[in-house]
């Protein structure tokens, strides 16, 4: 499998991660990330999890969305490196997509799973510039209106900073 990743890097040109660090705390996090907090008041990042050497990251916590608390995962991903965690979306034709421009200005890619599990309505929200994507990925309780209103839970342009 080495030599495949390998291999994939040389043909699209990208770079292997060579150092991770597990941040002890949400400043670190922040500092480690090069950005500034990025949850709003609403939300709150509660597992700063993964920074790499490049300033991708996998960070989890807990929001609240009409009374509901719900589990949250936001990455980063820089340009020219391989990503460090896949995704896996399954029965992808119970997924409506549409834009979305939050208040704050980002405009986002917001999939949401047209039938609910025990969890809610998986919600994928994507958000890119040139040199970085985010996805946060939860679920609603809801409908589409509850996915927005997750994505404006978030500054996607204060989380891909630093890269």
């Amino acid at each position: 499998m080495a030599e495949k990743l390998l291999e994939i890097c040389d043909k699209y040109g990208l770079k292997l991660h060579t150092d991770m660090t597990m941040a002890s705390s949400l400043d670190e996090f922040y500092s480690l990330a090069g950005t500034e907090p990025f949850g709003l008041p609403d939300s709150e990042v509660s597992s700063p999890g993964y920074v790499f050497e490049d300033g991708s990251f996998k960070a989890e916590g807990f929001i609240e969305i009409d009374g509901d608390n719900t589990i949250f995962t936001v990455s980063k991903y820089v340009s020219g490196t391989m990503p460090p965690f896949s995704a896996y979306l399954a029965e992808p034709e119970n997924y409506q997509e549409w834009s979305y421009t939050t208040a704050g200005g980002c405009t986002v890619c917001i999939e949401w799973n047209t039938k609910a599990d025990d969890m809610g309505h998986t919600v994928l929200i994507f958000y890119s510039r040139q040199d970085a994507c985010i996805r946060l990925s939860s679920s609603v309780p809801g409908g589409p209106e509850q996915a927005e209103e997750l994505a404006e839970m978030f500054d996607f342009e204060k989380a891909c900073a630093g890269s």
